[in-house]
């Protein structure tokens, strides 16, 4: 649903909209499964960022469940970019009590 091509402006609220898939490509997103946002780097130097929410939607700053992002069930959250600059960044997300982390490309025009 996130659509990693599409560039964004820096200083804008970049919606990212995910769905958990198993093994299987089912939707496996879940009111009870939790995404968290662990670090935003810049690609290429490995510089951390802050990670923002502006609207603040769960009490975590976690990803929040929405049952209408897709069949099944997703996951919404806004990545603030206040203050970076133009380039290329990474969002990784743990699921759940997994221990692998995921990522996700941001693109600042």
């Amino acid at each position: 649903m996130y659509d990693p091509g599409k560039a964004h402006h820096p200083g804008s609220t970049v919606p990212i909209k995910v769905a958990v898939l198993d093994h299987h490509g089912a939707n496996a997103s879940s009111s009870s499964l939790n995404i968290v946002p662990v670090r935003l780097t810049r690609t290429g130097d490995s510089t951390a960022f802050t990670i923002e929410d502006p609207g603040s939607a769960t009490a975590d700053s976690g990803f929040r469940y929405d049952n209408s992002v897709a069949a099944g069930g997703g996951y919404v959250f806004n990545l603030s970019t206040k203050g970076l600059l133009p380039g290329a960044y990474s969002l990784a997300a743990r699921i759940g009590t997994d221990a692998y982390i995921y990522t996700l490309p941001i693109q600042l025009k």
